[in-house]
């Protein structure tokens, strides 16, 4: 909070500090009119840093589930590429 002509501003309540620090990405400072020129510039980029911080996360969520999708692809390939090798193996040792 800081002290401006007799007035407060509260920039973050504490609810939204217990958002941020479950990473819910998606609260935002309310951008009020009776607002300093200052402290709306820095609600603003404030916001602005927060939209960026959800598309870089949301970005690597996708490229986790497109990684444990090869994965899992991969993993199956090499299974059933090794029940080959042990029917070659069974049908080589006959």
């Amino acid at each position: 909070m800081f002290p401006s002509e007799g007035k407060q501003y509260q920039i973050i309540s504490s609810d939204n500090d217990c958002k941020m620090n479950n990473k819910d990405h998606g609260t935002r400072v309310e951008i009020s009119p009776d607002r300093l020129d200052d402290m709306r510039v820095v609600s603003h980029a404030f916001n602005d840093m927060l939209d960026n911080l959800q598309a870089a996360t949301n970005e690597l969520e996708n490229w986790s589930r497109q990684l444990e999708y090869k994965v899992q692809r991969k993993t199956e390939e090499l299974g059933a590429a090794q029940n080959e090798l042990m029917h070659v193996e069974r049908l080589a040792s006959l």
